[in-house]
């Protein structure tokens, strides 16, 4: 029989919970950086670059879940 044994779907289950935990980091990461930067408190620049860093860290995790 071929299938996904209960262990595969243990591990399964705890590294899209991994992931999901990383995508919610990552969007309270990106939250907090528009009100430092709503706030004044970090210029345009740098918010860009870790916008930049955000967004690769997402996709990363994102092609975590597929």
């Amino acid at each position: 029989m071929v299938g996904i044994s209960h262990e595969q779907q243990a591990l399964q289950g705890r590294k899209d919970a991994h992931y999901r935990a990383l995508l919610a980091t990552i969007d309270a990461g990106r939250a907090e950086l528009l009100r430092l930067h709503r706030s004044g408190e970090i210029h345009d620049a740098v918010l860009h670059q870790l916008e930049h860093e955000l967004d690769l860290q997402q996709m990363t995790a994102e092609g975590g879940l597929i």
